[in-house]
């Protein structure tokens, strides 16, 4: 109870920096002492969660502001900070964003670059996508917009059952491409299994019955991969059910996804 407490206290801060970032990034320009500290304070607050966590990620759902899926609850204090960060999301079609930890490797003007873009889009026609293409077009990969969901629950059921399937599909081809260039001594990244990784904990967050649904999945053609997949899958599901960290949920999903690939060849190591 007191670590909840504690995550929640957490969030708002977190909410209540960015907000702030958000604001004074209109007015002052990156030599203001105000936006120094705005900037500084937010990326605080992503490094308080990348403590135990690989992102950060501030979603709506259901009229509630989830910040690393724990529910930030409406006070009278904070009542206005939520409404209008609720508008803010809402009036450029976010259902959330995520912030991976890659951002320690980036700047100060990265980070205010990203608040102007997101105070810009409001303007736009449609402005996610103009937010997702100018993401891309400045190389931010620390970064992603997760999109508003459509609110009918049949559909919202399929869209997540499609992403599942569309995320253990792509489990199983890196998996795959992992040992194959294990076994001819090949150096293997693992930055796309950490992304799936990352994809399959948000899916056990929003409906772990959709999780455990495609472990059933089967291809007898490539028994290994699919058991590596289904093990990482399971882990998860087990580990939620304990009440691991995300962080702790993450590094056990991808033991499961590796752990064949690196028992069939002990001693080699795989690069970040």
């Amino acid at each position: 109870m007191r670590r909840e407490i504690q995550r929640s206290q957490l969030g708002e801060k977190t909410l209540t920096s960015f907000h702030k970032l958000i604001q004074t990034s209109k007015i002052h320009e990156i030599n203001n002492k105000l936006l120094i500290k705005c900037i500084k304070n937010f990326s605080d607050t992503l490094g308080a969660w990348w403590v135990e966590d690989d992102n950060l990620t501030i979603k709506l759902s259901h009229g509630r502001f989830l910040v690393q899926d724990e529910k930030l609850y409406s006070q009278r204090k904070n009542l206005k900070l939520i409404k209008e960060m609720y508008h803010f999301f809402e009036s450029r079609k976010l259902s959330g964003i995520c912030f991976y930890s890659d951002f320690k490797n980036y700047s100060s003007e990265n980070l205010l670059c990203f608040a102007r873009i997101l105070n810009v889009a409001g303007e736009k026609e449609d402005p996610l996508a103009w937010i997702v293409k100018e993401l891309k077009r400045k190389a931010f990969s620390w970064v992603e917009m997760l999109q508003l969901p459509n609110t009918e629950p049949q559909k919202q059921d399929f869209e997540r059952k499609e992403m599942a399937c569309k995320t253990y599909a792509y489990a199983l081809t890196s998996v795959k491409e992992v040992a194959q260039k294990i076994n001819s001594q090949r150096q293997a990244g693992v930055r796309k299994l950490k992304r799936i990784v990352q994809n399959m904990v948000d899916i056990l967050s929003e409906d772990e019955s959709v999780l455990l649904g495609i472990s059933t999945m089967r291809d007898y053609d490539d028994y290994t991969y699919t058991h590596s997949v289904n093990v990482a899958i399971l882990s998860l599901c087990l580990g939620k059910r304990i009440g691991l960290s995300r962080r702790s949920l993450s590094h056990l999903a991808f033991c499961g996804l590796v752990h064949d690939s690196l028992c069939a060849n002990e001693g080699e190591t795989l690069t970040p």
